[in-house]
């Protein structure tokens, strides 16, 4: 008697390994298939096959003898593998369904060509990021996280001190603290050995690897969603020349972005997966069988652990992540209305779910309750939305049992929704203020054009005439991926498909949001790859460069619902080649932006060696913070302080109060509130656009060429002068007090000859004259005065100690 076995997917593997192996494989299965038109058991004669061939279908374990008649093992599994058709065992939980990655070379090389492409895309300004033995990171911000990540490391005592993540230093009570950015950023760098050298290490490269784990990422989710690799590969080189996920995920761009990528990305795939499984396994057996077999799979749970995991992450890399929970909830809404038209049960189906939100939410409250993590507002609108999926699938499960209308669930849902969200902000009256205070910031600010950060602006700004703000910041891809997005919505419309459900709506919700803010262009860029780079595909088809999208060839070859074809799982060169060169003649956009966009965030070497002069100055002195404090434009702002003094937490003099220098008409009173702020100040060109009469000459003319004539304020004493870059820097000194007794004008003039560096200038300070004949002036430059036709002697001690000098009666 011939071996039995219930491995159903054993048998579906054995008979695609007997078609590879035979040519004349499809014949033989086929006969097998038909014989007795199909009898459950029959005998050797029926089967118009010979002896040899039968023998070796025997030892294959595709047919076996019970009885003394034979039958085939498993029906559907030898027909699946004959058709070509993935095969999930919905009655043996852990098989659930699998994407090959044993593919043959010209798909690897395609993978890893387009994560080469990645790699250059954010690394290729490396020599504006590694100056003389430093890493200058690009951008403004990235100082904020290098600042928090060596103060945790000059705490800890290496990658296991977690007691230094217990009610961390940054802890003030807001909603946006980026708590998990800052324990990434100190782990990784205790891991390499804690030094400066680690800091740098991490500072450069952490963006990067991250960004490659995304990727990859993004790849299975391709795979997972299309079953086709030219997907997969078009889909990481739309992310990776996106030139708004490169802005923010390149070489030393140390910041929050990086780590909330990857958790988006993540998301995405667990919940991407959760829905495959259930979709592939519904259509292979039907519905209740399906259900059981996905709850009882042990891959459904770990997924759905995973995706609790990823969830919680999210909810405490940066308080601004929580915008997600409205595109989370909304799919979830439209899902289980989705199981209500299908006649799939909410409340059984969506398990796993509901059990991966709840894990979050238990988890980003615990991070808060037991660290310290967050103030209240994140963790607790975490739980909020865990309780609102829970509410959301018991009330579909009610109307599925009661046979009501999936469209009159999605009449209900924004009622209960919206009932929900106010009652829990009226419970708990601490939300409401800081919810108030995220309103805002996601709305268009009203603040001063200097004041507002580029990606605090929308992605369809007019400046960019509306519609070409997506292609600067995402490349044509964006117009791909809308068209894509509007088959999609038919698509999920007529059709079951959870997964894509998801890319759908979250799609929908990005192109949104980015609309108020550019910033959340980055995250657009991740969920729309996938959708750009199905159109992509489907256009080399159009053209007979490529074979149509599996996904596409389901809906024209067979009736929508049927079964799915299996994975495309090679490439031949040539159409590797195509499909890459395609995509890139396609990112044209992309490719011309890319540069643009890094170059406007790099520091020019100048700044770095105006940093560097201050650094040796301030030493030479032994000035500390606030005497080492440097006043810049806000691009620039952070860069110094961090080379500096290590302060580049703050920016806020740098953003509000560095402009106004140049605009404000109380520009001596500004100056004078700063004297005991700050130790340095750097002018460079204007940031603004300056009215005639309100520009200041004190404050530009001293760029000018040497021997010209400038007039300065009292304690800003200019120590270095960078023409060629338009960098100007004064050392802020107690300066020398001069007294001036028995003047006879109203208006007295002190000169001298000023040297910086190669370079000599005529200094002229100019006071009003008392009632009295006194006149008191304050220089910050040592040398000879000529005040009144007297010859005035001042040293540097005088000037650094704040002497006074009388002269005259």
């Amino acid at each position: 008697m011939g071996k039995v076995t219930d491995d159903r997917t054993g048998v579906y593997e054995d008979t695609a390994a007997f078609l590879d192996e035979r040519d004349d494989g499809e014949r033989v299965v086929e006969a097998l298939l038909a014989v007795g038109d199909g009898a459950e058991t029959w005998e050797f004669d029926d089967v118009e096959l010979d002896s040899g061939t039968f023998g070796e279908v025997v030892s294959s374990d595709i047919v076996e003898k019970v009885d003394g008649a034979y039958h085939i093992v498993d029906r559907e599994a030898v027909r699946a593998a004959l058709e070509g058709e993935a095969f999930v065992d919905a009655n043996e939980g852990d098989a659930g369904f699998t994407v090959d990655f044993d593919v043959e070379w010209p798909t690897v090389a395609g993978l890893v060509g387009a994560l080469v492409v990645l790699v250059a895309a954010r690394t290729f300004h490396y020599k504006s990021v590694f100056v003389e033995g430093r890493v200058v990171s690009p951008g403004n911000d990235p100082y904020f996280f290098r600042y928090w990540q060596e103060q945790l490391i000059a705490q800890s005592s290496g990658p296991f001190d977690f007691g230094v993540l217990v009610n961390p230093p940054w802890d003030d009570g807001s909603f946006n603290q980026r708590p998990l950015t800052h324990a990434t950023n100190w782990w990784f760098t205790e891991l390499l050995g804690g030094d400066q050298w680690a800091a740098d290490m991490v500072a450069a490269f952490l963006p990067l690897v991250f960004t490659i784990i995304l990727a990859i990422a993004l790849y299975y989710l391709a795979l997972l969603l299309t079953r086709d690799y030219r997907v997969g590969v078009a889909s990481v080189l739309v992310l990776a020349l996106a030139p708004v996920h490169a802005n923010y995920t390149g070489l030393g761009l140390l910041h929050h972005r990086y780590n909330q990528y990857l958790w988006f990305g993540l998301i995405l795939v667990t919940l991407a997966w959760l829905g495959v499984d259930f979709t592939r396994r519904r259509e292979m057996v039907g519905t209740d069988e399906a259900i059981s077999g996905h709850l009882n799979a042990r891959k459904t749970w770990l997924v759905a652990f995973a995706f609790g995991l990823v969830f919680a992450a999210w909810t405490h890399s940066w308080g601004g992540s929580l915008e997600l929970f409205v595109g989370l909830g909304a799919f979830v809404g439209l899902r289980v209305s989705m199981d209500v038209r299908d006649g799939v049960s909410p409340g059984r189906v969506n398990l796993p779910l509901v059990f991966g939100f709840g894990v979050g939410a238990a988890l980003a409250m615990a991070l808060h309750l037991g660290l310290g993590w967050h103030g209240i507002p994140a963790p607790a609108l975490a739980v909020v939305t865990f309780l609102g999926v829970v509410g959301v699938v018991g009330l579909g499960e009610l109307w599925a049992k009661q046979g009501w209308s999936a469209r009159s669930l999605l009449v209900v849902q924004p009622v209960i929704a919206v009932v929900g969200v106010v009652g829990a902000l009226l419970a708990v009256g601490e939300i409401q203020a800081v919810v108030d205070r995220v309103l805002r910031s996601i709305g268009p600010s009203s603040a001063p054009s200097w004041q507002v950060s580029t990606q605090s602006q929308s992605l369809y700004s007019a400046d960019l005439f509306y519609l070409y703000g997506p292609v600067a910041h995402i490349g044509i891809e964006f117009y791909i991926g809308l068209a894509m997005l509007a088959w999609c919505l038919y698509y999920v419309y007529r059709e079951y498909d959870p997964a894509w459900l998801l890319i759908s709506v979250l799609t929908v919700h990005y192109v949104i949001v980015a609309g108020i803010l550019a910033r959340f262009a980055g995250r657009l860029v991740i969920v729309i790859s996938v959708l750009s780079s199905l159109g992509v595909v489907y256009l080399l088809s159009v053209v007979d460069l490529a074979r149509e999208p599996v996904l596409f060839e389901r809906m024209g070859g067979r009736q929508m619902g049927e079964k799915v074809g299996s994975a495309v799982r090679s490439l031949e060169l040539r159409r590797a080649g195509l499909i890459f060169g395609v995509v890139l003649l396609v990112s044209s956009a992309s490719l011309l932006y890319l540069p643009t966009m890094m170059g406007q965030i790099t520091h020019d070497r100048a700044h770095v060696e105006t940093a560097m002069e201050i650094s040796e100055h301030a030493e030479s002195l032994d000035r500390e913070y606030p005497e080492n404090h440097v006043l810049a434009p806000w691009a620039e702002y952070r860069m110094y302080n961090y080379y500096v003094s290590g302060e580049s937490a703050d920016e806020s003099l740098g953003r509000y109060v560095y402009t106004p220098l140049f605009v404000d008409e109380s520009i001596d009173e500004r100056l004078e509130w700063l004297d005991d702020r700050i130790g340095y100040l750097v002018l460079a060109d204007p940031p603004v656009s300056i009215p005639e009469k309100r520009a200041q000459p004190r404050l530009t003319d001293q760029l000018g060429v040497p021997d010209d004539r400038f007039e300065s304020l009292e304690r800003y004493r200019l120590i270095y002068l960078n023409a060629d870059a338009n960098i100007a820097l004064f050392s802020v000194v107690p300066g020398a007090h001069i007294e001036l007794n028995g003047v006879e004008r109203d208006i007295t003039v002190a000169e001298a000859e000023v040297s910086v560096q190669d370079r000599t200038f005529t200094y002229s300070r100019e006071v009003a004259v008392t009632d009295d004949g006194v006149a008191n002036m304050t220089v910050p430059y040592p040398g000879t005065y000529e005040i009144n036709g007297e010859r005035v002697e001042v040293s540097e001690r005088d000037v650094m100690h704040g002497n006074s000098i009388s002269v005259g009666e």
